[in-house]
């Protein structure tokens, strides 16, 4: 803990759920806190505002708010809020500190944490590990990115195992010794935000670009790039994915096997395991290594997996009406992960896909398994349009998803899916890709009303 930080006066840029608990903790310390928000106070919901008050806080908010930045020794910046903005040059060059919320529990809650990031597979990850650990002996709760603050378990019992998952927005000002991390993998992302790719994949090292010998990175096999990145760090680095590697875990014989401490375990046939698709696959043999590493007990880790039902909105089925498969992969916001769930398909597939532009290159869907067709909408339905047509599969393009959904049903015959995967964030028509999903799933619901 910084020791500026009790009775200090401290800035919170942003007025989300995470600001809103740090808020809380702060206060418990004495800080003076100022809000600033690009939304007006009397844009905020209506506890939000009511925390205003009980806190105390001055509130800054609407266009401008950031140059209206008062004095403060520290700054908390939302996740996502780009941190090459000049206003933060000058916070700095006035002696403030600039933090993050996420950066500032983990120095409080040290070797409890386990580390999770990756472009993708990180809420179901961290959630599987959490699950695989309390089913093998060791308390365990999932926090960060996925949902609850971290700021919120710091008092929680001494001996809890935190399971964090850190976007790379969270880990832009990261900066503590992880003692047991995993970067699942490493692909284009959040390009609007992030100045580049190389920023964004730095950013993403920064979970263990500060470890120490004795800690440990778990790295996916066969990604070079990533490797050669991670090359310089002291952390010991494991393999997962490669039945060569002297410790890791991979799929052998069809079977789940963790290699660790000079013991291999077989824990489970892949067959008990319920989640779809490759990636999926991968992203059990990080969580069973992390879980074992923390000295969960390895006999109750094949039931455990058995029961893990997976989280909404990824590759999930919705019903099946007539003979049709609905399944919606909402959380596919970027091209790779559309790639993956094609793949994770059986039989014909009717793709909905398009949403907010990230910056991303959709090049990649050019490659991805041939769908029946493509129904494209939103602020990229052009450039998703354009890169399966370069692979001639047939695409149409239209307003919403509501329109996209139509047209799939009204082609759709007995054997089909109709899979939502739009390859692209949600914010150009809908708030998340939470409420992106339940607008399919919703459609899906009059859809068999009327069948």
């Amino acid at each position: 803990m910084s020791a500026k930080l009790p009775g200090s006066r401290v800035g919170l840029v942003g007025w989300g759920v995470s600001h809103q608990a740090l808020g809380r903790h702060l206060c418990t310390l004495g800080c003076t806190l100022s809000v600033y928000d690009q939304r007006e106070r009397s844009d905020l919901d209506l506890p939000a505002q009511m925390l205003l008050d009980e806190l105390a806080a001055s509130y800054v908010g609407g266009p401008g708010y950031l140059d209206q930045v008062g004095v403060a020794d520290t700054m908390f910046l939302t996740p996502g809020l780009p941190q090459h903005l000049p206003q933060i040059a000058a916070w700095q060059q006035r002696g403030v500190r600039i933090r993050g919320e996420a950066e500032y529990a983990l120095s409080l809650l040290g070797d409890r944490v386990i580390g999770i990031t990756g472009s993708s597979g990180k809420s179901t990850t961290s959630t599987l590990t959490a699950h695989l650990l309390r089913a093998g002996g060791v308390p365990a709760v999932a926090a960060g990115n996925l949902g609850t603050p971290l700021i919120e378990v710091v008092d929680l019992a001494g001996d809890l195992t935190v399971v964090c998952e850190l976007s790379s927005f969270q880990l832009g000002l990261f900066a503590q010794p992880m003692a047991l991390a995993a970067i699942l993998n490493v692909r284009p992302n959040h390009l609007d935000v992030h100045p580049g790719f190389e920023a964004y994949l730095q950013a993403k090292l920064n979970l263990i670009r500060n470890q120490r010998a004795d800690q440990v990175a778990l790295l996916p096999a066969g990604e070079e790039e990533l490797w050669r990145a991670a090359a310089a760090f002291a952390g010991k680095k494991v393999a997962i994915g490669d039945p060569e590697a002297a410790e890791g875990a991979f799929i052998r014989d069809e079977q789940f096997v963790v290699r660790l401490a000079g013991q291999e375990r077989i824990i489970a046939r892949v067959r008990e395991w319920h989640l779809i698709g490759a990636h999926n696959l991968q992203n059990a043999l990080f969580a069973l290594y992390l879980a074992l590493a923390r000295g969960a007990d390895a006999k109750a880790l094949g039931l455990a997996l058995a029961t893990f039902q997976g989280l909404p909105h990824r590759l999930e089925l919705v019903a099946e009406v007539a003979g049709v498969r609905f399944v919606n992969d909402s959380i596919a916001t970027t091209p790779d992960r559309t790639v993956a769930a094609l793949a994770a398909m059986q039989g014909p597939v009717w793709l909905l896909a398009g949403g907010y532009d990230k910056h991303l290159d959709y090049q990649p869907l050019a490659l991805a398994r041939r769908p029946q067709g493509v129904f494209c909408f939103g602020a990229t339905a052009a450039q998703v349009a354009a890169a399966f047509a370069q692979a001639d599969v047939p695409v149409w393009v239209g307003a919403d998803l509501a329109w996209a959904f139509s047209q799939a049903t009204s082609r759709a015959v007995p054997g089909d899916t109709v899979l939502l995967s739009p390859a692209s964030a949600s914010y150009d028509q809908y708030s998340d890709f939470k409420e992106r999903g339940q607008a399919f799933m919703g459609l899906v619901t009059h859809y068999a009303d009327a069948h």
